[in-house]
């Protein structure tokens, strides 16, 4: 058994705080057992099999597999010994993994086909194995883990939905800083507006608008609750330029001002 291990002093209280990186070089004497953990971990298999205990049952994890295993619950993962695993990984802790994992519809998938994640993983790799520590290696440890996130829930989502539903989808998910009109919306997919809203609401339960205000709740939740901004720059954040109407909209959707539940967090 070899690994190359990059440890972070996590010397600041943060969020989402990488513990640990690395590259495993396994063998039959490989198990990981964690109760209760305090560790989300994300791995990538390089070679080999192994396997992870879920539900009881052990599941097979082979060459060019993700899994990602959440904090909060018993982990217990184990090499093959005739064909043991290459690995690289990322550990993390904090308080915000466990948040991104569940809104990135994540919670109830833990095992992933790698493909289109190699990449994120070669780049934890080549700073796992520096010899010098770089000042900023956790925080772009960190950035990565978020774009690994990123990526597995776009894989998961096309599994599921129809090309069109998703186009309209990712196009509010990454212009959360305003309100997308419905026209617009039907403007970027060469669609009517109906057909626009009906498809969204066949496929996510939801309409646009509905489901734009849902995210910019999310996103507001969030930074009330990890970032120190002031709730006028966080009504900005999200497209609203006068924060009594955010906060209106806000304590509407959530029984509490933004304040308030700023307050109820801390």
């Amino acid at each position: 058994m070899h690994e190359i291990l990059k440890v972070y002093p996590n010397s600041y209280k943060s969020p989402l705080r990488v513990q640990l990186s690395g590259i495993s070089y396994c063998d039959g004497d490989y198990h990981i057992v964690r109760e209760n953990s305090s560790t989300t971990v994300i791995e990538y298999v390089v070679k080999g099999h192994g396997f992870v205990t879920q539900n009881g049952e052990d599941v097979c994890v082979k060459e060019d597999n993700v899994y990602l295993l959440v904090q909060g619950i018993n982990q217990n993962y184990y090499s093959s010994e005739s064909d043991p695993w290459e690995k690289i990984f990322i550990n993390v802790g904090g308080s915000l993994p466990p948040f991104l994992i569940e809104e990135y519809g994540l919670k109830d998938k833990w095992l992933f086909d790698g493909q289109g994640m190699k990449d994120l993983f070669l780049k934890v790799a080549e700073i796992s194995q520096k010899k010098e520590s770089g000042e900023f290696d956790e925080e772009r440890v960190a950035g990565i883990f978020l774009e690994m996130l990123a990526r597995l829930s776009k894989k998961n989502l096309k599994r599921s939905f129809k090309e069109d539903a998703l186009k309209l989808k990712e196009y509010l998910d990454v212009n959360t800083n305003r309100i997308v009109s419905n026209s617009e919306l039907a403007a970027y997919i060469f669609r009517s507006t109906d057909y626009c809203v009906k498809l969204f609401k066949s496929e996510f339960g939801t309409t646009p608008y509905n489901y734009q205000l849902d995210t910019k709740i999310k996103i507001v939740k969030g930074l009330l609750s990890y970032s120190s901004l002031s709730v006028g720059e966080i009504a900005m954040r999200v497209g609203y330029s006068d924060v009594c109407s955010f906060s209106s909209l806000f304590k509407g959707k959530t029984g509490l001002s933004p304040r308030d539940y700023r307050k109820s967090r801390s």
